[in-house]
């Protein structure tokens, strides 16, 4: 019985640290230049994004096609963020190339 108890604690406290606040964080914030495509869906932005866990701003500028996100670098990637903006018509521009334009 012990030993359940003590089994059951440590899944409390794991559950905590993994999901509640004491995980860890890498909280950044970036701008990703991007191209719209035929298919753009620059209002649906905001409302897909705000159902990824790990999001926490996310701001899309038409006028210079700018896409500027804040988001914690532990639950979710630049790559699951680049193929959202794909998903919602966009093409991302890599840094390699924004670079070599300046």
């Amino acid at each position: 019985m012990k030993n359940l108890g003590a089994l059951l604690l440590a899944a409390i406290l794991f559950t905590i640290m993994v999901g509640g606040s004491y995980s860890k964080q890498e909280v950044v914030q970036i701008s990703i230049q991007v191209i719209p495509t035929p298919l753009a869906r620059p209002t649906l932005v905001g409302s897909s994004l705000a159902a990824y866990t790990g999001i926490h701003s996310a701001r899309l500028s038409k006028e210079n096609n700018r896409f500027d996100v804040t988001y914690d670098k532990a639950r979710i990637s630049l790559d699951d963020l680049s193929h959202i903006l794909t998903s919602l018509g966009y093409r991302v521009v890599p840094l390699e190339e924004v670079k070599s334009a300046m």
